[in-house]
């Protein structure tokens, strides 16, 4: 014997697969309106969780890429004055080799020598965007004064910076020091008394050295014999030349790896959350004709129903 069902309860799923219908449409037009197949938590809250995660990395790799942009500016342009000082100091060993042959020569050598003399202290105040960059973590005065003439029994030269170190966060995991100071280049000094460690040299002091050696050999000593001095200030700048560029060549390394991360997670972000429009296109067609197959019969149903309620 055959249970008959009763028209009401025909009825009823027809009316619960409307709205099971009319819902998935509505999730797949917005689907295809905003091209996401995640659109709310509640359409996917694992996959949303993951993607807030990943966009969470996505803005720490911003803020990273910033923070290199930032510490580039500064790496290149202490690059850039450490081969200007570079330069110089060669500049100021030749003219003491050439003293040596040329005795009469003496006052316009000596007068280069102070011109040069005056350049190392425009380097040692190098700025960047208003920021001193060899004054450690003192940033807004200048951090080399001259005291006295050149003349005058050494120093002559004082430093008012610090021995700050400026480190950059470059990724999650590693930060980079984007800077060195005056003290350390140019004063030889790795401590806080400024005065130059082992075979470090104070720069200021070997140029004012050659100056006075120019202006009296016979007390002072002849010019040539700051030549190993002007070596070993060559070798100071070059090992913080080289030191420089190891940096600079780490964070754009750095930059390649963020990039390369940047790549997969954007592709993983899409993966979970953007939408394939072909399959979704299908399915809402599909969806469709359920959704009118259903009201067919639910429209079948309700006609003899009424019939027979009005007979």
């Amino acid at each position: 014997m055959t249970e008959r069902v009763a028209d009401s309860t025909i009825f009823s799923n027809a009316v619960r697969g409307s709205r099971i219908n009319r819902s998935a449409l509505n999730l797949l037009q917005n689907q295809i309106i905003t091209g996401k197949k995640i659109n709310s938590v509640a359409d996917d809250p694992r996959g949303a969780a993951r993607v807030l995660n990943l966009e969470t990395t996505l803005e720490q790799i911003d803020q990273f890429e910033r923070n290199i942009g930032l510490a580039r500016a500064t790496v290149d342009s202490t690059e850039s004055a450490l081969g200007d000082l570079n330069n110089i100091l060669i500049r100021i060993r030749e003219l003491a080799v050439s003293a040596d042959l040329e005795d009469g020569e003496f006052p316009l050598i000596a007068e280069e020598i102070s011109e040069r003399f005056s350049e190392l202290l425009a380097i040692a105040n190098t700025r960047v965007g208003g920021r001193y960059i060899f004054g450690g973590f003192i940033t807004d005065s200048a951090p080399v004064t001259q005291t006295g003439a050149l003349t005058d029994p050494a120093p002559i030269v004082a430093y008012s910076g610090d021995s700050g170190r400026i480190l950059v966060q470059a990724d999650e995991s590693s930060q980079v020091q984007i800077n060195v100071t005056a003290r350390e280049l140019f004063f030889g000094s790795t401590d806080t008394d400024d005065t130059a460690d082992g075979t470090r040299v104070n720069i200021f002091n070997v140029v004012q050295d050659l100056y006075n050696r120019l202006q009296d050999p016979v007390t002072n000593g002849r010019p040539v014999e700051v030549l190993d001095q002007l070596d070993a200030a060559l070798t100071q700048v070059n090992q913080t030349l080289g030191a420089s560029g190891a940096r600079s060549n780490r964070l754009e390394s750095t930059v390649a790896q963020l990039q390369s991360l940047r790549v997969v997670v954007e592709r993983e972000r899409s993966f979970i959350e953007d939408a394939d429009l072909v399959e979704v296109i299908t399915e809402l067609q599909s969806r469709e004709t359920t959704l009118q197959a259903t009201l067919s019969v639910a429209g079948r149903i309700i006609q003899p129903s009424l019939l027979n309620f009005l007979g």
